[in-house]
């Protein structure tokens, strides 16, 4: 089979460790990774999958499906359709199969899929690509899974300049990658590339699909949303003014983390704090969390109002500026071209 487990093998950076990929995502997995996203960005993908499908009895597959949360949400709005998800990740299928019996998931491995992929008649992959090793084999074993005539739609992170994760990204010094891997700093440790709009055109062109529609997301209000909704943790490892490539770069990180700090605490700790209320803990952790429960009572509107705000504002991002190309995710729909043999 084309590319299959080939194609979705990981290459790690350095430190992050030497575990095959199965291993690796496995780990991920069993800490819950990517098993919830919010329910605006589901229907987002949801409805870019609808009209991308040719009827009401089609087939559709989830490449790299991970535990089947898109999958199984997409099902759930059209019980109509043929819906599969496929992944290298055991416990993810086994997760994804949990409680899915009207989906069919199916294990990659060196061989090939178990049970054998279908012919959809459109493919999808979610945050799959910037993950592979093998872009040029994941991209030509789906053109070659998808029927003639068929849609290919990929979201992934965007490399396109512009984006306030661009522009975050230029203050730090080598933030943007010169390895021909575009990374930026901000990316996740299992991430191998961050391509542009127009790279991705390009590979998936020489696999003989065509690009039909170009969405964008996250130009400056999304990616706020997203940057604030981090770990704290993650937050001062990203926006360290010590890595500036300048000092003047370094008093603009410096500001930018100590706003997004702000926001991260206000958005992420009251409803933490109210939401572990009945938790029992050690002493000196009780002690704690009583002298945070009355500021994070107090705060928790402010938190909900700021959270709600963000949200709104990105959504509307979404909806009047999705076609503006400077986006930190994008959304690119290809077609399968049916072959035309001349006589």
């Amino acid at each position: 089979m084309l590319g299959c487990a080939r194609g979705l093998r990981l290459f790690m950076r350095p430190n992050a460790g030497t575990q095959t990929p199965e291993v690796f995502y496995d780990q991920r997995h069993a800490r819950g990774w990517m098993d919830y996203w919010a329910q605006d960005k589901i229907d987002r993908v949801l409805n870019l999958i609808v009209s991308a499908l040719p009827s009401a009895k089609a087939t559709v597959l989830e490449y790299g499906c991970g535990t089947g949360v898109f999958t199984a949400a997409l099902k759930a709005a059209r019980p109509d359709l043929e819906v599969h998800g496929c992944d290298i990740s055991p416990l993810g299928i086994q997760k994804a199969r949990a409680g899915h019996s009207d989906i069919r998931f199916h294990l990659l491995t060196e061989a090939g899929a178990e049970p054998e992929l279908p012919e959809p008649d459109v493919v999808y992959t979610h945050h799959v690509l910037e993950h592979v090793q093998d872009l040029e084999g994941t991209i030509a074993h789906i053109a070659h899974l998808v029927r003639p005539g068929g849609r290919v739609l990929h979201i992934l992170p965007c490399g396109n300049s512009g984006s306030l994760e661009h522009n975050i990204a230029t203050l730090i010094a080598n933030g943007v990658a010169s390895d021909g891997t575009g990374l930026f700093s901000l990316d996740d440790i299992s991430h191998v590339r961050r391509l542009t709009s127009s790279d991705l055109e390009g590979v998936a062109a020489r696999h003989g699909l065509v690009l039909e529609r170009a969405f964008y997301a996250n130009q400056f209000w999304g990616d706020i949303e997203y940057l604030s909704a981090q770990l704290y943790w993650g937050l001062l490892g990203w926006l360290n003014p010590r890595k500036a490539r300048s000092a003047v770069a370094a008093g603009q990180l410096l500001a930018l983390l100590l706003v997004f700090l702000s926001l991260s605490v206000i958005r992420i700790m009251p409803p933490y704090i109210l939401k572990t209320f009945r938790y029992k803990r050690r002493l000196w952790k009780a002690v704690a969390f009583w002298l945070l429960v009355v500021p994070s009572a107090v705060l928790y509107p402010i938190s909900a109002a700021i959270n709600r705000s963000l949200i709104v504002a990105r959504e509307w991002e979404w909806r009047h500026h999705k076609e503006r190309r400077n986006g930190g995710e994008m959304y690119l729909l290809f077609t399968r071209p049916f072959l035309h043999v001349q006589t």
